[in-house]
């Protein structure tokens, strides 16, 4: 392995490091934390300017896997949260 590609992989797992993996909830990332914040649909809707039927169809895309990265990150500050992306190797680096 030559020595760049070495100092990549010990980036990665210093990355790795840091990240606490869980699985999604049940009824998905955005509708967990709304209603943990005690926030409706509509409220999430005005807070990302869009209608409430939008909102709704946003958190069954997230069940699906058809939302995108830039809707996510939109929704997670519309609930006061940081968006996090990570692809963790199953078996490490």
């Amino acid at each position: 392995m030559n020595r760049f590609k070495h100092l990549q992989l010990q980036k990665l797992d210093q990355h790795m490091a840091e990240i606490r993996v869980c699985e999604r909830p049940s009824d998905g990332w955005i509708r967990a934390t709304r209603k943990a914040l005690g926030m409706s649909v509509h409220q999430l809707a005005i807070r990302m300017g869009m209608t409430q039927q939008a909102a709704s169809q946003l958190e069954a895309n997230e069940l699906d896997d058809s939302v995108t990265i830039k809707t996510l990150r939109k929704a997670a500050e519309a609930l006061g949260c940081k968006f996090v992306y990570a692809i963790v190797p199953l078996d490490g680096s």
